[in-house]
């Protein structure tokens, strides 16, 4: 290379570099792109720099898989013409493993930053706000994975960097704080996270994610007044938050939320080019509604029609003014609490739904509980429930009266209680089975089946993934469900989704050895999310991505035209 083009080269990069400052990634990637073919003679620290750059600035383009493949060329470079050269190599894998969380690739991107950080251990002071940077990346990508006692342990490690650095005041000091809160919280040490919370909204009132996650904290422990204190005091101050703004938004969704029983929105929304807008609409003003930003769609959120009936309720009303297309009307959610089931469902051919009644505990304390039960034509074995818990929370089994008398005394006075006739399922080969599928635009997709030798079916104790055969027998489902359950049971289900009504929503169920279908639940609450791609059950990630890429194509297909992304986006869902 001649001297003058060295010096072109080198102006470039300073002129690609002063744009990444300054968030002119467009600019930067060109002139990145201009050094590089100035750069002919790629073993070139020069070449190295402006890979490097060239994948930041397609990073802040949201253009990922650009990012990683510029970084890695700068890796191979690097590892060529100076492959002991630890500071170097450490910001390369810095931009590796930010791609790849970008992607998706979790794993991947964990064990980059890993890397990093083990770089940073040899050439910084272990109270570096660099590592504290890293070292929260990490607790970040495990709580995604929601591999909480590991995130725990990185976001304790960042924090105690955090308080030797920064003011105790600090904005970086209350952001940590709230992430610890959050893994203490999904580690169940309550305690610990309210404190951790309530010291994060003492630096920063406003910080709503804390005052969110410290809501839930006091639901868990029975605290309800003071949830609603809580909420009502942040929320009536501002009772919706503009998301994050990617690069090249497509439109703006307007979501709906609840202080509970909300449908998990993560994995069906993180990955779409839009503009989000949370909104808590329980407690907004007219004044808060004329603010929103304008809106091109709206997704009610509210899933939980016991736990969101607040919600629903001001829902409902906002649906009667509001002047786009609004995904799961609040009315036909209203319809799925449980005692109001068997009326939405009742007539479809092949479909057991077995007898259920909503009541108050107060009642069911009393020794007149069981003249109650059998006015509402309900006897022993009997299954009972508090209102708004799902995945077996409160659930409990009882079949003798003192066993209802035992359970019934421990109830809270002022709780609401499902009672469901029992009816037994139990498989001719002595396993109890749990299928659960979704429906998106009335279309019905499987998602998974749980199996267990217990009563009580819940995936996460069934053992799957120490079962080779029973992880065969739901990939059996996953591939081709009518061909499992069989025409019957396929019709019954489609029958189910199109009474629901709703763009989104799903169903628990089993089969029983006659073909029939006994229904468990049915409502919009369901979770859908990616598995480990690395683990035994990465091998069911596509029939998820089918499930998310069906609600990225409901979403494109209820944008107004002018807003819609190209369909090839849509149809390729990424597995956040």
């Amino acid at each position: 290379m001649q001297l003058g083009e060295t010096a072109d080269a080198a102006a470039l990069i300073g002129r690609a570099e002063a744009a990444l400052v300054q968030g002119d990634f467009v600019s930067a990637a060109a002139t990145y792109d201009a050094a590089l073919a100035v750069l002919r003679a790629h073993d070139e620290p020069a070449a190295v720099r402006a890979l490097v750059g060239r994948g930041w600035a397609s990073h802040g383009q949201n253009d990922d898989h650009a990012a990683l493949k510029s970084h890695e060329a700068a890796l191979a470079t690097q590892r060529r013409i100076a492959p002991d050269a630890t500071a170097a190599i450490c910001t390369i894998r810095r931009g590796i493993g930010a791609a790849l969380l970008a992607l998706g690739r979790l794993e991947e991107g964990k064990e980059q930053y890993q890397q990093v950080l083990a770089l940073q251990r040899d050439l910084l002071d272990e109270t570096d706000p660099q590592m504290a940077e890293t070292l929260s990346i990490l607790g970040e990508t495990t709580a995604r994975q929601q591999h909480y006692a590991e995130a725990r342990h990185y976001q304790e490690a960042a924090l105690g960097i955090l308080r030797i650095v920064c003011p105790p005041d600090a904005p970086e000091i209350a952001t940590a704080l709230t992430n610890l809160g959050v893994s203490l919280f999904r580690l169940g040490s309550q305690p610990e996270a309210e404190r951790c919370l309530r010291e994060a909204l003492a630096i920063d009132p406003n910080l709503l994610l804390a005052a969110e996650n410290l809501i839930h904290v006091l639901y868990q422990q029975g605290r309800t007044e003071e949830a609603h204190v809580l909420a009502a005091e942040k929320y009536r101050r501002q009772s919706f938050v503009v998301q994050p703004i990617p690069a090249r938004p497509s439109g703006t969704l307007l979501v709906l939320w609840s202080l509970d029983g909300n449908i998990p929105k993560h994995h069906l929304l993180a990955r779409l080019p839009l503009v989000t807008v949370d909104w808590h609409i329980e407690y907004s003003s007219d004044a808060h509604e004329r603010q929103l930003p304008p809106y091109d769609l709206v997704f009610n959120l509210i899933g939980d029609a016991d736990e969101g009936a607040a919600a629903l309720a001001c829902a409902a009303a906002f649906e009667e003014r509001c002047a786009v297309r609004l995904l799961n009307e609040p009315r036909k959610v209203e319809r799925t609490r449980r005692h109001m089931i068997p009326d939405l469902l009742g007539g479809i051919d092949d479909l057991v739904i077995p007898r259920v009644a909503q009541l108050p505990a107060a009642a069911l304390r009393s020794p007149a509980r069981q003249e109650l039960l059998t006015g509402a034509g309900l006897g022993l074995p009997l299954l009972l429930r508090s209102a708004g818990k799902h995945g077996g929370e409160t659930l409990e089994r009882v079949t003798t009266e003192q066993e209802l008398a035992e359970h019934c005394s421990s109830l809270p006075a002022n709780d609401t209680v499902y009672a469901t006739a029992y009816h037994e399922y139990r498989s001719p080969d002595g396993f109890y089975r749990k299928y659960r599928a979704i429906f998106v635009g009335g279309t019905l997709f499987p998602y998974h089946l749980a199996i267990s030798p217990h009563r009580v079916v819940h995936y996460f104790s069934a053992e799957m993934e120490t079962h080779p055969w029973k992880l065969d027998e739901e990939l059996a489902y996953l591939a081709n469900a009518s061909a499992v359950l069989g025409e019957r049971a396929t019709a019954a289900l489609n029958a189910i989704g199109r009474r629901m009504g709703l763009d989104y929503c799903g169903v628990d169920f089993s089969l029983l050895p006659d073909g029939r279908v006994l229904l468990f639940e049915a409502n919009a609450t369901m979770l859908v999310h990616p598995e480990d791609e690395y683990g035994v059950l990465g091998r069911k990630n596509p029939y998820v991505a089918r499930i998310l890429g069906a609600f990225d194509d409901l979403i494109w297909r209820n944008l107004p035209a002018a807003r819609r992304w190209p369909l090839a986006s849509a149809a390729q869902p990424m597995l956040a």
